[in-house]
């Protein structure tokens, strides 16, 4: 395909995939169409794309945010209270997690849907990875953000391999004790 075609599609995958300021369209599908033409592949050209959108976007400005009901559908309290009211008539003992997980699930909710409206979306870098004492699965990554300072936010994963070097993290600028790092599925070009 020509540069200039390969341009225009990159151009609608920005738009669907990342966000719509058109500045930064432009930067993204420019990176991504001359990742394509030297034969990176879609996986290498989305990736350009991304870095591209990071590399240049306004320190004050949110990259992208998911919807809220994207970020709800990714948190795993939601399944769990879910789970637990579907189960609820056929066991006794599950009313009684219903009722101390709603103030978890109500919090969790809370913290997406301030998320999905005032969130920015920032790269965070590993910074330690450790299994926590008295665990036999899972290990706890730490990982470092700027903005206005530094920070760091401390996520769980189940297997070793799992842990990504490179992460993107949603927080709330005045609050960032309101923060998560971003699922894959939700990451523009994972």
């Amino acid at each position: 395909m020509p540069r200039d075609q390969l341009y225009e599609n990159w151009l609608a995958w920005v738009r669907t995939n990342m966000g719509s300021d058109p500045q930064m369209v432009a930067i993204a599908a420019n990176a991504a169409a001359d990742a394509a033409v030297r034969g990176e592949g879609f996986n290498g050209a989305a990736e350009a794309a991304r870095k591209a959108w990071i590399d240049n976007a306004p320190r004050d400005k949110a990259l992208w945010r998911p919807p809220f009901w994207k970020l709800l559908i990714t948190n795993m309290w939601f399944w769990v209270l879910l789970a637990l009211i579907i189960a609820t008539p056929f066991v006794y003992v599950t009313a009684l997690g219903v009722v101390v997980l709603v103030p978890v699930v109500g919090w969790q909710i809370y913290k997406v849907w301030r998320l999905s409206r005032r969130g920015l979306v920032v790269p965070g870098a590993l910074v330690d990875v450790k299994s926590p004492p008295g665990r036999n699965r899972g290990f706890q990554a730490t990982y470092r953000y700027e903005h206005n300072g530094p920070h760091s936010i401390v996520h769980m994963y189940q297997l070793e391999d799992s842990v990504r070097n490179e992460v993107l993290v949603l927080f709330v600028p005045n609050h960032s004790w309101i923060a998560m790092v971003m699922p894959e599925v939700l990451n523009p070009g994972s």
